[in-house]
């Protein structure tokens, strides 16, 4: 990605499917695989700015330990999908600059984002309603595997191994699952962004001070009272990421 050539005897496949390149019975090739539109570019660039080529910036999206540990070394920004709760954002991120210090990696230059289940409504009601299905979805990351990864309460690892043993993935990210039906109003509002504009505003800054720089904002399943919808679509983009970005 940054435009440089990678030898084809570097490159292999899953169960090595592939054959080696002699046995295609080419007259001449190639002996390296290069993306030839990326290279003229940063070549150009090169001569207008000479400043060596920009590196495409790499994302993992990670949940667990292992992942967020792979992520923090080879990755450039680490979207975290952990939840909205500022204790499990602390967790993840401190566990991928460990890893990078372990590596031997500059643990303060590895960015993070993360995936936030927001939704902004004026009655708290309906914004935890209209966030339940995807809290449910988001939430259930953490106990794919039957064990829950991050900060839990007691309460709140209740719910997770709820959400572990009894998902319907007919529906998994309704509102009306049983799913999103079982969340506790409170596990809503701590493992997501919900509520006013101010509440949601308020929780977001939090959120960037933890040293999150983007978030991938989820919203809600259409299947809901449209109105709720476009209610809370409205006060997303007209009053949430005006405060935001200003």
């Amino acid at each position: 990605m940054r435009g440089e050539s990678v030898p084809f005897d570097e490159i292999s496949f899953y169960g090595n499917a592939d054959a080696d390149l002699v046995t295609l019975g080419l007259a001449d090739g190639p002996s390296a695989s290069r993306i030839d539109w990326l290279a003229r570019e940063t070549t150009a660039s090169n001569l207008r700015t000479k400043k060596l080529p920009i590196k495409v910036p790499v994302e993992v999206s990670a949940t667990g330990p292992k992942v967020i540990a792979l992520a923090a070394i080879h990755a450039d920004r680490v979207m975290l999908a952990v939840g909205a709760d500022p204790n499990r954002i602390k967790w993840a991120i401190g566990i991928a600059r460990e890893a990078r210090i372990t590596a031997g990696l500059d643990p303060t230059t590895i960015k993070f984002g993360a995936w936030l289940n927001i939704v902004v409504h004026d009655d708290i009601v309906t914004a935890r309603r209209l966030a339940a299905g995807g809290v449910s979805l988001f939430a259930r990351f953490a106990v794919m595997h039957g064990k829950s990864t991050g900060p839990q309460t007691i309460a709140t690892e209740a719910v997770m191994q709820n959400l572990y043993k009894d998902v319907d993935m007919n529906d998994h990210t309704g509102s009306q699952s049983r799913q999103a039906l079982a969340l506790p109003d409170e596990f809503i509002e701590q493992f997501g962004v919900v509520g006013n504009t101010a509440a949601c505003v308020a929780k977001l800054k939090m959120i960037e001070a933890l040293g999150i720089d983007k978030v991938a904002a989820v919203g809600m399943a259409n299947s809901l009272n449209m109105a709720d919808v476009e209610r809370a679509n409205t006060m997303f983009f007209d009053e949430l990421v005006p405060a935001i970005v200003a």
